[in-house]
């Protein structure tokens, strides 16, 4: 058992496009291709690896937002997959997290195959409530669209999103010393830029 949050989290995290786009166009995210995962340490020093596997997003009309379906958790543990979904993200509640970032004009010059990392902040809506995070991004541009990547996890605190009392419920079930209460989100997104006509 261990702690986390989305992210996305979110973390998440991202935002943008390459190359100009048109009002109204909107860039949607590849799922197969992305990519939302957490690291949890247990004991003090046991650390284990967690994804989403559902995401659904877009950049439209200068804003990128992210949605993460917080019931496909992949622990790759099945017991651990329903005591996160029904303790700490309580999914009966709060099916999902999502992200949102304002789009920058100077992130819509880009040209395939060059990149842009930037310091920026996104707004996080997790668990009933809603906090701005910071982040840094690497953006990078190719063929068919953008890449958006974190350049340092970004770090999501349960206490901020009432989560901790649900960290304490998965301790006590799994019977671990302790889980920490900070997890590090780290993020891929990649959008796939509108069918030109």
């Amino acid at each position: 058992m261990k702690s986390w949050i989305s992210l996305f989290g979110s973390l998440l995290v991202f935002s943008l496009m390459t190359h100009t786009a048109q009002a109204g166009d909107q860039w949607q995210l590849d799922n197969s291709s992305s990519s939302v995962n957490l690291v949890s340490v247990k004991k003090g020093s046991v650390g284990e690896v967690f994804r989403f596997t559902a995401l659904d997003g877009h950049i439209a009309d200068g804003k990128a937002q992210l949605r993460i379906d917080l019931s496909s958790i992949d622990s790759g543990v099945d017991i651990r997959n329903e005591r996160m979904r029904r303790h700490l993200f309580e999914t009966a509640r709060f099916a999902s997290a999502s992200a949102s970032m304002a789009v920058q004009a100077a992130w819509l010059t880009l040209k395939t195959g060059n990149y842009l990392d930037v310091n920026t902040s996104l707004r996080l809506s997790l668990h009933g409530l809603t906090q701005s995070l910071p982040c840094s991004l690497r953006i990078v541009a190719v063929d068919d669209g953008l890449l958006v990547s974190t350049l340092t996890p970004v770090l999501i605190k349960a206490a901020d999103f009432g989560m901790d009392k649900g960290i304490e419920t998965l301790r006590q079930l799994a019977k671990l010393p302790a889980i920490a209460t900070v997890v590090p989100v780290q993020v891929q997104l990649h959008f796939v830029r509108p069918a030109q006509s």
